[in-house]
């Protein structure tokens, strides 16, 4: 499957759900950048490794994920789709508290987070309307005659 035969097929909302799901990865590595010290501050203190090496290593696992799945359902894995939601239910398990307890330290740290959550909210109900579905569904059969 060809990338520029499947991008100039994508309906309006999985191709601005993809826009926004760039944006939230953006505003994530951001975020995480302005708020190292608070952050490396609420993990626990751990004698074997660095509270430092321990999140840039979470940090560079999550980003890595997210941005490997949005390239794949940028070229219309359904399965990525699906796994992404996944993540993004464990996202909010995780951030919810987070962004209380950074409350009190960063702002900051609560609007970005907040507004990313909110982003990528929007960004999987476009990637999973109607359209989206069928392009999904589309590209799968695509994806099945082109290896068989």
């Amino acid at each position: 499957m060809s990338d520029n035969q499947s991008n100039l097929s994508k309906p309006f909302s999985v191709s601005f759900g993809l826009q926004l799901l760039w944006v939230t990865f953006i505003l994530g590595i951001a975020n995480t950048a302005v708020n190292w010290r608070p952050l490396v501050g609420l993990l626990p203190v751990n004698k074997n490794c660095s509270n430092d090496l321990f999140l840039f290593f979470i940090s560079l696992f999550v980003f890595s994920l997210s941005l490997w799945l949005i390239i794949k359902i940028s070229n219309g894995y359904n399965w990525a789709r699906n796994v992404l939601f996944l993540w993004f239910i464990l996202s909010i398990i995780v951030a919810i508290p987070t962004i209380i307890e950074m409350y009190y330290y960063s702002r900051l740290f609560v609007f970005l987070s907040s507004l990313t959550l909110l982003t990528q909210f929007v960004s999987l109900s476009l990637l999973f309307s109607d359209s989206s579905n069928a392009w999904f569904k589309a590209e799968k059969n695509l994806q099945k005659e082109i290896s068989s």
